[in-house]
């Protein structure tokens, strides 16, 4: 059996972990699904299996979602969440 890994443990791992049960349950365009879409490429090396071709660009719609939740905050966020996602993926 394979063990569960807590990912809360790493920096940045509630997104992954939020991220990971929103494309389980269908859920693609929530703002951590697509930051674990545009960053799927790296987290497929640590064997998540995430479809990034499930959307083409989830970099705009993640920018475009986050535009309407912060409005001229939206590129501090979308870098922020971005480099959250890469601490997780360096600490992993």
């Amino acid at each position: 059996t394979k063990k569960k890994i807590d990912l809360r443990k790493y920096p940045g791992g509630e997104i992954v972990e939020k991220g990971l049960k929103d494309i389980s349950r269908g859920i693609f365009k929530s703002i951590e699904a697509l930051a674990l879409l545009i960053a799927a490429p790296r987290l497929n090396e640590f064997g998540f299996n995430i479809n990034e071709k499930k959307f083409k660009n989830p970099n705009i719609l993640l920018y475009e979602k986050l535009g309407k939740k912060y409005g001229n905050e939206a590129h501090f966020q979308y870098n922020a969440l971005m480099a959250r996602v890469n601490k997780f993926c360096n600490s992993y």
